[in-house]
């Protein structure tokens, strides 16, 4: 009987690792791919929505600037309700900072084409860059990529600010989870750390109302086995009374405005020739007061006393009174 293994015994074990190799490459890599295009497939339905309703609201498009760009070959039939002249289509850049804060994965402008478009004629949002697995190439969201995330007339994870303004109160904001969504749980953070703020929970939907603050909400969840998260950044809370400097301009004879910072903007910046008493401040300025322009306050003989009352877009105020007999410099 001879002895060690025989050439065709070591060909089939090759032959078998081989193919166990091969699977499991295939199995990773496929893996991989679903997992992209369900993370752009999320990403650009949310983007989707977005327009839709800013149209609809606006009876507008959110965009910036035109852009005539080739049509890729491996994604033409993407482009195919368009209007392709000469291998090329005239698209517009989104505004994205008319957009909800939703963290970005792609469209950030890193890289050439890394941006998202939209279409004047169809409205169709599109990713230039596209998103690129084994097989297939992504531009838009496609018949596939919506079955993939159990997308349909607008069945997507949805984040709503019940208030769009800047507000000195707690920001109310609707988390609405789609029924496909499985395992879902939500955290809210504060300055990075997570706090219990959801308050009144539905089937499948969520309000969070006690943060006095900006906070982070993240939701994690599976789609298809798939485990992913979504994020979102609330911006529109302010609390912070404007902060402001003056010094006094002997040239002109004027009071000089300088440094005005506020988060949320100024809405009102006006004054009085007059002392104006604190519990009457808010009041007063509502219906009276002069526009400061240009940030100068002029100077006559006759002003002993001026008030400078400024005014956020959350109604955060401060107002300073100023000896005008002695004033120097501040």
């Amino acid at each position: 009987m001879k002895k060690g293994i025989s050439l065709m015994v070591l060909m089939i074990t090759v032959v078998i690792m081989i193919i166990m190799v091969s699977v499991v490459t295939i199995s990773s890599r496929d893996a991989l791919d679903t997992s992209r295009k369900m993370t752009f497939a999320i990403e650009i339905s949310l983007l989707q929505e977005f327009v839709n309703t800013y149209y609809q609201e606006n009876m507008s498009l959110p965009i910036l600037e035109e852009m005539i760009i080739e049509v890729p070959e491996n994604g033409i039939e993407q482009f195919q309700n368009e209007d392709i002249n000469n291998g090329q289509v005239t698209l517009y850049t989104i505004d994205l900072e008319k957009m909800d804060p939703v963290e970005r994965i792609y469209g950030n402008g890193q890289a050439d084409l890394d941006v998202y478009v939209v279409s004047n004629k169809t409205h169709q949002v599109y990713y230039l860059k596209g998103v690129h697995t084994s097989k297939e190439s992504y531009y838009t969201l496609t018949e596939d990529l919506k079955t993939l995330i159990r997308y349909e007339n607008g069945n997507i994870l949805k984040f709503e600010e019940l208030s769009k303004n800047w507000t000195n109160q707690n920001v109310i904001t609707k988390v609405t989870i789609p029924e496909e969504y499985q395992n879902v749980t939500i955290s809210v953070l504060l300055d990075g750390k997570e706090v219990q703020a959801i308050t009144d929970i539905t089937e499948k939907s969520y309000i969070i109302d006690q943060v006095a603050g900006n906070y982070l909400i993240q939701v994690s969840y599976e789609i298809n086995h798939q485990k992913l998260q979504t994020s979102y950044q609330v911006t529109s809370y302010d609390n912070q009374a404007p902060e402001f400097y003056y010094h006094y301009d002997s040239l002109q004879n004027a009071i000089v405005i300088e440094d005005i910072k506020d988060s949320s903007g100024i809405k009102s910046l006006k004054y009085a020739k007059k002392r104006v008493a604190e519990e009457q401040i808010v009041d007063y300025f509502s219906r009276e007061g002069i526009p400061v322009n240009h940030s100068m306050i002029l100077l006559d003989s006759t002003d002993e006393v001026i008030t400078i009352y400024i005014e956020d877009n959350a109604s955060n105020y401060t107002y300073e009174i100023v000896e005008v007999g002695g004033i120097n410099e501040k």
